[in-house]
């Protein structure tokens, strides 16, 4: 709202809370930021990092089942595994490109399912060997994993669903893995 219509409003008090229950209302919804539905059945999940993959001879070996997240650089797919878990455990930049190799977290207490983060497709502030060493090991992952249940295609509502997501789409449907948008 303009100015005027600000200042008019704190000048009457007009939508401050008048009782401690108010108070406690209104904090709850402004204040809280790191607010996590129920996922797993546990509100804040546990999540810990099980493995950090960079080679293929890394990939641990399949335990729980797995949801792996994917989609163009700095598309959200970090923060969508921080926000499901109500923590901010997995690193999240700015910068495309942030995402260097396939993060395995444990998910719940037990761990009950294992979450992916995948590095980006498309841009990032890398060089392009480095960018190909990325891309095949996600494709890699994608193609061979027995374990994984599903695939979460994040698109970049900023852009749309762009000829990158259409590929990835395509080649998780030539191999047959689960996908969402």
């Amino acid at each position: 709202p303009p100015q005027a219509v600000r200042e008019y409003l704190a000048k009457r008090r007009i939508g401050a809370p008048i009782t401690q229950e108010d108070r406690q209302f209104m904090w709850f919804q402004n204040g809280k930021r790191n607010f996590a539905p129920m996922f797993l059945d546990q509100m804040k999940p546990w999540m810990k990092l099980h493995k950090n993959v960079a080679r293929r001879e890394q990939i641990p070996p399949p335990v729980l089942p797995e949801v792996a997240v994917v989609g163009r650089s700095n598309c959200g797919k970090s923060t969508l595994v921080n926000t499901l878990a109500g923590r901010q455990n997995s690193k999240t930049s700015k910068i495309p490109g942030s995402t260097e190799s396939l993060l395995f977290w444990k998910m719940g207490k037990p761990p009950v399912i294992m979450l992916v983060d995948l590095p980006g497709y498309g841009f990032a502030y890398q060089g392009e060997e480095k960018r190909t060493e990325w891309t095949e090991l996600s494709l890699f992952y994608l193609s061979h994993r027995s374990n994984l249940k599903r695939v979460l295609v994040l698109v970049d509502a900023r852009r749309g669903l762009m000829q990158s997501d259409r590929e990835m789409i395509s080649f998780l449907e030539r191999y047959g893995v689960k996908w969402q948008v």
